[in-house]
């Protein structure tokens, strides 16, 4: 294996984290425009780990923030090769009709802008804008999760089905404060836990931080929010390192933290805590700044 141990090399992980992401993505967009995206009769999917929709946005979401700095920063090659990918991951994201991924892209791609923009109202303007248009041309108001109650005034499936695993994850933090329920064992537990026994479909927290507390107590809580913590500040420290450096490595530079804030975002809405998407990124950050510090 190769080691990632020096900036060229982290710029070489960076776009190859960009490229799978983009095929992952045309891939995605591919099912949609074709009628083949199956989830909730709408929603683009693909199998195992992105089995699910809100996954596949999840994993989409890792170098989305590269890409839309990249696409207006440095060489004109590298602006259209980071266009290009950018549409493809973007495109997938929209597939999905992902929520938490539609937040998640707002709040990395704010932090994008937030660096290159000095008005922060027009900033959150052009969030809220943004949000809007994806959230219409997602064909978010389609989908097909239903109303709890039959009114367009309830709330549907998948926001109550949250709102009932959030609570049954309190619930075994508290009565399991120190080592939880078990590792992966929270669908196992849930109608022991839960207050609302309807299964609105597969048991799981849908929230990576609750997933983690009810399934191993603080014993597990801790060590991870440390890690979130530390790859927060390393990717801090990449920020500040950024104007030292020429436009391809600022680039890289600076959205470390945009690319980890969008999946720390999505996080409390995916239930992505084991998976090693999220690792990926505490590594890459991590890495970023000793590797640059030097």
């Amino acid at each position: 294996m190769v080691l990632v141990d020096s900036p060229r090399r982290v710029r070489t992980l960076q776009w190859t984290l960009a490229v799978l992401d983009a095929g992952i993505g045309g891939y995605a967009l591919f099912t949609k425009l074709t009628g083949q995206a199956q989830v909730e009769g709408s929603r683009a999917a693909l199998v195992g780990l992105l089995g699910d929709p809100n996954d596949l946005a999840f994993t989409l979401l890792m170098s989305a923030p590269f890409l839309i700095a990249a696409a207006w920063t440095g060489e004109v090659r590298t602006r259209r090769r980071a266009r290009i990918l950018l549409v493809l991951v973007v495109g997938g994201i929209l597939s999905t009709q992902s929520r938490g991924g539609l937040l998640a892209l707002a709040a990395g791609g704010g932090l994008v802008m937030f660096d290159r923009i000095r008005s922060k109202a027009v900033v959150v303007g052009i969030m809220v804008v943004g949000l809007g248009l994806a959230g219409a041309v997602s064909g978010l108001a389609d989908r097909q999760s239903g109303a709890v109650g039959g009114g367009h005034e309830e709330l549907d499936e998948s926001a109550q089905g949250r709102l009932d695993a959030w609570k049954a994850g309190g619930r075994m933090l508290m009565r399991n404060p120190i080592d939880g329920v078990g590792f992966n064992r929270f669908a196992d537990n849930y109608e022991s836990y839960a207050s609302n026994v309807v299964i609105w479909g597969k048991h799981e927290t849908h929230n990576a931080y609750i997933k983690c507390a009810a399934e191993t107590g603080v014993i597990g809580l801790l060590p991870f929010l440390a890690l979130v913590f530390l790859s927060l500040r390393a990717s801090l420290r990449c920020r500040a390192l950024a104007s030292r450096f020429e436009p391809a490595d600022a680039t890289l530079l600076s959205t470390q933290l945009a690319n980890l804030a969008g999946l720390l975002v999505s996080a409390f809405f995916l239930s992505q805590t084991w998976m090693w998407f999220l690792y990926i990124l505490f590594f890459n950050a991590a890495t970023t700044a000793e590797i640059y510090t030097i």
